[in-house]
């Protein structure tokens, strides 16, 4: 398994230094590719091993495999927990959790502005 993951390593992705966001843009793109490919490969590995994993309780039995789980750390496939995508309707609450938060600074801002405004002609009215 080691030297399928070796032979099939990705160039590592571009050195950045400045802090245009083209290039941060494609950085992003470059690693949600990379963690797309990532994620492919590790659900791939993870089959062949509970096939690997099935193989050896057919013909060695469970304490063959609970032994192999012991010296090797291995974790079954049915154990491990994928990270649940986001459905639509949450994915629109948080958008208009964000939009709500956005507007209410804007509004905080406006205020702040009107009274600072009104302060200011309030005491060009008084010395004048």
């Amino acid at each position: 398994l080691l030297a399928l993951l070796e032979s099939q390593k990705t160039p590592s992705a571009p050195k950045h230094r400045d802090a245009d966001p083209v290039d941060w843009q494609a950085k992003h793109d470059f690693l949600l590719a990379e963690n797309a490919a990532l994620e492919k490969q590790v659900a791939s590995l993870m089959q062949q091993v509970a096939i690997l994993l099935e193989k050896l309780r057919k013909y060695g039995g469970d304490a063959a495999v609970k032994e192999l789980e012991a010296v090797v750390t291995l974790t079954p496939a049915s154990f491990i927990r994928r990270k649940k995508k986001e459905s639509v309707f949450e994915r629109l609450y948080k958008d208009a959790m964000r939009r709500m938060q956005a507007m209410r600074e804007a509004a905080a801002k406006v205020d702040r502005e009107q009274r600072e405004m009104l302060a200011f002609y309030m005491k060009q009215a008084i010395w004048t």
